[in-house]
């Protein structure tokens, strides 16, 4: 794999803006389709879906003003941002706007709530006697799903909701705005999604059934404006991974399983659409003698693993919430992100943004291009060992051990309902045995076959609450969080014991199951 190459895809795939359905995204999937053709894969397919989008009316763009007491207004903000340096003649760019978001014109007074969480509107209405209905609330981006932000706010009773970028969130100290630095200019607006599934995919076809299994590599393609980090960069990684396997394969190389590259569109509306890799050297500035592995144990080590780097659990926002969440396969995404010790912005600060350019990346965030080279050779590797092993490398007694992390914590959170679960007879004795069987299954298990692969469970979720946070046990988390926000303390109290039995029954069948394999 090589570092230029990577350059060459991201610069090729960021020149013009490719927005999910328009023709520009369906000339880059065909570009994309033909070069994976070129590199020798056996086929390459474009499958094409009817799903709903949503479009701005460009005739009459979204705006804010602000009126006076006579109706006359005095501000009003602009449609577009200014292109950047070397785009001022691209055309096609979408206005800022909220896909799914409802038409209208409201008009009303502004009430400022905070990143528009749950708890900030109970702090709003419980202790500032603060009443949003009929209101206009602006919110800041940031710490939970925009689309989590908007219903919040419609079920506070608010008639519209202005969502911004704050600096506190989004502007890390000592850096130029664009484009002398990769900081934010006063001028952005970031776009997004605000839609509120239960799960992802087409609004008018939910929960329609994928039966296919392959170890399955991809990622979205289409972006907001040029991509050029979210998401081309994994784009052009994509390319030189698929490329290099197209390498393998004319030399007659031929994975045990079969491998798919994939390509999706429309993820930005809501996800419509090994050994060896401890060796990859690390590109990051002081760490130059050192492996990708150490340098990321150093920077992020996990707090339960002592000795290991921290793994996130999945939450949602992302391309493998379809596979993950609702089909139970194992899933994975490694990627460069901030640098939790250092780093205390929300995410990098022209997300989403016209301002989110190849000369972004080239300039600012990887020059050499050796960050997103050591990507594509970790994810590679990780490919070539799940299609290639001639055992899935897969322990069951490692998910007993996150289990029993992930019950200890939803545990320790309901300790500060001490005596209600006490008065309601709450008991979380059901999980801790079921897990304890599991664990011990799963040990018994490796003793007569060493590797397994579990296919079901219902440990992982997004937060109904935050969309891209994941969660161990949504059920009982979500019931224990919604306890203080209901007339009837009794029956949620029912919800959360009910939920408590469900995680341990399907754990324990799952235990049971292990026993009956062999």
């Amino acid at each position: 794999m090589k570092a230029e190459n990577i350059k060459s895809f991201l610069r090729s795939f960021t020149k013009l803006p490719h927005l999910a359905g328009t023709e520009q995204n369906l000339l880059l999937a065909k570009k994309i389709q033909a070069q994976w053709k070129k590199f020798g894969l056996d086929s390459a397919n474009l499958v094409h879906y009817d799903v709903l989008l949503s479009y701005p009316n460009e005739a009459n763009a979204n705006c804010i003003s602000i009126v006076d007491e006579h109706g006359t207004e005095i501000f009003k903000t602009s449609y577009l941002e200014p292109p950047p340096d070397g785009y001022e003649n691209v055309t096609n760019i979408v206005p800022p706007y909220n896909a799914f978001s409802a038409q209208g014109m409201p008009e009303g007074d502004l009430i400022y709530v905070n990143y528009a969480r749950t708890e900030d509107f109970f702090k709003l209405e419980r202790e500032m006697n603060i009443n949003c209905t009929g209101k206009i609330v602006i919110a800041r981006y940031g710490k939970i799903f925009r689309g989590n932000k908007v219903k919040n706010a419609m079920l506070a009773g608010a008639i519209g909701i202005i969502l911004y970028s704050d600096p506190a969130d989004y502007f890390a100290p000592g850096v130029q705005p664009y484009p002398k630095g990769w900081n934010l200019p006063g001028t952005i607006a970031q776009r997004g999604n605000v839609l509120n599934l239960n799960g992802a995919g087409d609004p008018l076809t939910p929960g329609y059934p994928a039966k296919d299994r392959y170890v399955i590599l991809g990622g979205h393609r289409d972006s907001w404006v040029f991509g050029g980090i979210d998401p081309t960069t994994g784009t052009a990684v994509l390319q030189e991974i698929a490329q290099s396997f197209g390498k393998l394969l004319s030399r007659g190389w031929r994975p045990r399983r079969t491998i798919i590259f994939a390509s999706w569109d429309a993820e930005e509306f809501g996800l419509l659409g090994s050994t060896e890799w401890a060796e990859i050297p690390s590109p990051d500035d002081g760490f130059e003698n050192k492996s990708l592995y150490e340098s990321w144990l150093e920077k992020d080590p996990s707090l339960e693993n002592k000795g290991f780097p921290r793994i996130n659990k999945l939450g949602s926002g992302s391309d493998f919430e379809a596979y993950f969440q609702r089909l139970g396969i194992a899933s994975g995404r490694a990627r460069y992100t901030k640098n939790r010790k250092t780093d205390k912005y929300s995410s990098y600060p022209v997300y989403h943004t016209i301002y989110e350019t190849f000369e972004l990346v080239e300039n600012f965030y990887d020059p050499t291009f050796k960050k997103q080279l050591s990507v594509a050779q970790l994810r590679g590797a990780l490919v070539y060992e799940l299609a290639d092993s001639t055992i899935i490398p897969f322990n069951i007694q490692d998910y007993g051990t996150a289990l029993e992390n992930y019950v200890a914590s939803i545990f320790n959170l309901s300790k500060k309902y001490d005596q209600q679960l006490k008065d309601e007879g709450v008991s979380f004795d059901s999980m801790f045995s079921a897990v304890k069987n599991f664990s011990e299954a799963a040990l018994d298990f490796h003793r007569r076959l060493t590797e397994v692969d579990l296919n079901k469970h219902i440990i992982f979720a997004p937060s109904s609450h935050n969309k891209y946070a994941g969660e161990s046990f949504p059920g009982i988390y979500d019931a224990m969080f919604d306890i203080e926000n209901t007339a009837d303390p009794h029956l949620a109290w029912t919800e959360v014991k009910k939920q408590i039995s469900i995680a341990a029954f399907t754990i324990q069948a799952a235990a049971e199951t292990l026993k009956e394999v062999l």
